[in-house]
C-alpha cells in the first residue's frame, strides 16, 4: 500500500492559497451585499452585453435630456419673473401718470416722470438679465445684452425732439424710432439678435420653445411708455405745458394697452414651462425604469449573497483553525 502526504512548504502553501481563494470570495460577496449589484458583470449577462449595452447608452441619452431639461426650466422660469417684475411696475407707473397728466401741479409731474425714469431703467436691466451666462431676451445672440442703456436710448431721442414744440409731433417722432423697421430702437436699443432662441431638446424628439425677445412689440410698447415719461423727466416740452399733459397722458395709455400683450408673453412662457415640467416627469419615468431593467440583470439576491458569505466565513474560520493547529504539530507528538 502506498501512502501520499504534504510536505510542510506544500501545506503551507496550499492553505495559503485556500485563504486567499476565501478572502477573495469574501470580498465579493461583501460587495455584492453592499451595493445590491453582482460583482461579475460577465457572468450576470452570460457573456452577451447586448442588452446592457441598450439600457446604459438609453440611461445616459436621458441623463443628457435631463440636465437639457433642468437649464431650459431655469431659464424660461427667469424669463416669467422677469415679465412678471415688468408687468407689476407698468401696473404701478400707468395710473400715477395719467393721474399727472390731469394736474398742473409741477411737483407731482417731476416726481411722478422722475420715478417713472427709474423704473424705466429697472425695466431695461431686468430684461437684460442672464442665467447662466446667456442673456434671456437677446434671441439667439445670448451674449450679447438685449437693451442698450437708458441714458444711450435718451441720448438719441433728445436731439430728435429738440425742434418739436406740440404734443402730435413729439410722438410722431417717438412711434417712428420705437416702430419702424430699421429705426432707432432696432439700430440703437435693441442689441440682441432678430432671430429668436433656438429650440430647447428637452427629450428624445422633444422640444420646448421661447421666442421672445425685448424687440417684441408688446414689450416694446411698454418701453415707448416709460421712454416719453423718462423725457419728460429729462426736459422734453418742459416749455409748454399742456402739451407736456398729453404726452403724460400718451405715456400712461401706452402702459395700459399693452398690459394684455405683456399677458399674453407671460402665458406663453407658462406653456413652454409646463411643456418643460411634463417632459421632465416622463424623463425621470423612463430614467426610473431604465434602472429597474439595469436591477434586473445586474443585481444581487441580498439573501443569496448574505447565505454565502456566512458560509465563507465558516470556511474561513475553520481554515485558521486547522492552520493552527497544524502550526503545533512538533516529532514528539506526531511519534505519541
Amino acid at each position: 500500500m502506498m501512502f501520499s502526504s504534504f510536505g510542510d512548504q506544500a501545506r503551507t502553501f496550499m492553505l495559503s492559497r485556500q485563504n486567499a481563494q476565501l478572502k477573495t470570495e469574501m470580498d465579493r460577496l461583501s460587495l455584492e451585499l453592499s451595493s445590491g449589484r453582482v460583482a461579475d458583470t460577465s457572468k450576470a449577462v452570460r457573456g452577451d452585453f447586448t442588452g446592457l449595452s441598450e439600457i446604459e447608452e438609453a440611461a445616459a441619452s436621458l441623463g443628457a435630456y435631463k440636465t437639457a431639461n433642468s437649464e431650459a426650466a431655469l431659464f424660461v422660469e427667469n424669463a416669467q419673473s422677469v415679465l412678471g417684475f415688468i408687468q407689476g411696475l407698468t401696473g404701478e407707473a400707468a395710473p400715477a401718470l395719467l393721474m399727472a397728466s390731469n394736474t398742473n401741479n409741477n411737483e407731482l409731474v417731476d416726481a411722478t416722470t422722475s420715478d417713472t425714469k427709474q423704473k424705466f431703467e429697472s425695466v431695461v436691466s431686468a430684461l437684460n438679465t442672464q442665467t447662466t451666462g446667456r442673456a434671456l431676451f437677446s434671441g439667439r445672440a445670448t451674449d450679447t445684452a438685449a437693451l442698450a442703456s437708458v441714458d444711450d436710448m435718451l441720448a438719441d431721442l433728445t436731439p430728435l425732439l429738440a425742434t418739436e414744440t406740440t404734443a402730435a409731433g413729439a410722438l410722431t417722432v417717438i412711434d417712428s424710432w420705437f416702430d419702424d423697421a430699421g429705426g432707432g430702437f432696432e439700430t440703437i436699443g435693441y442689441t440682441g439678435s432678430q432671430t429668436t432662441l433656438s429650440p430647447f431638446k428637452i427629450g428624445p424628439g422633444r422640444e420646448a420653445h421661447f421666442e421672445i425677445t425685448a424687440a417684441d412689440p408688446g414689450i416694446r410698447g411698454v418701453l415707448k411708455g416709460l421712454a416719453i415719461a423718462a423725457l419728460i423727466s429729462e426736459g422734453t416740452m418742459s416749455a409748454f405745458a399742456s402739451e407736456r399733459q398729453i404726452l403724460l397722458q400718451s405715456a400712461g395709455e401706452a402702459l395700459l394697452s399693452n398690459e394684455n400683450e405683456i399677458s399674453g408673453l407671460r402665458a406663453a412662457t407658462g406653456t413652454a414651462e409646463a411643456h418643460i415640467d411634463e417632459m421632465r416627469v416622463q424623463n425621470e419615468t423612463e430614467i426610473h425604469a431604465l434602472d429597474l431593467a439595469r436591477t434586473r440583470v445586474l443585481g444581487a439576491d441580498p439573501y443569496t449573497a448574505a447565505t454565502e458569505l456566512e458560509a465563507v466565513q465558516i470556511q474561513l474560520e475553520t481554515l485558521y483553525t486547522v492552520t493552527a493547529r497544524l502550526s503545533r504539530l512538533n516529532l514528539v507528538d506526531f511519534l505519541r
